[in-house]
């Protein structure tokens, strides 16, 4: 990632959960360097609605204090998260982004 960020990207998507790529180490390390967009893990969606609770506010309150960040699944939704999951992450980040 440094040499991204050495090199002038300031903007980084996806943020894949399973590939290692934690969006708060990262935001911590660059602070506002680097926009992050991404960083929900969807095999957390898939489970029920307190995982996908406790995964989107572990991250999104903290990433969006700084801004830069676009809270987004950390690549596409899978088939496998049930509709009422999806709704409830969708309505999670309005609650925290407004």
């Amino acid at each position: 990632m440094d040499m991204f960020v050495e090199s002038g990207v300031n903007f980084f998507m996806p943020f894949e959960i399973a590939a290692g790529m934690d969006p708060l180490p990262i935001r911590e390390r660059y602070g506002e360097k680097l926009v992050i967009w991404g960083g929900i893990d969807k095999r957390e969606l898939a489970k029920d609605l307190d995982a996908v609770e406790r995964e989107v506010m572990s991250k999104v309150p903290k990433l969006m204090e700084t801004g830069g960040y676009i809270p987004a699944v950390d690549h596409l939704v899978p088939p496998d998260v049930p509709f009422a999951n999806y709704c409830r992450f969708v309505e999670l980040i309005r609650q925290v982004c407004g």
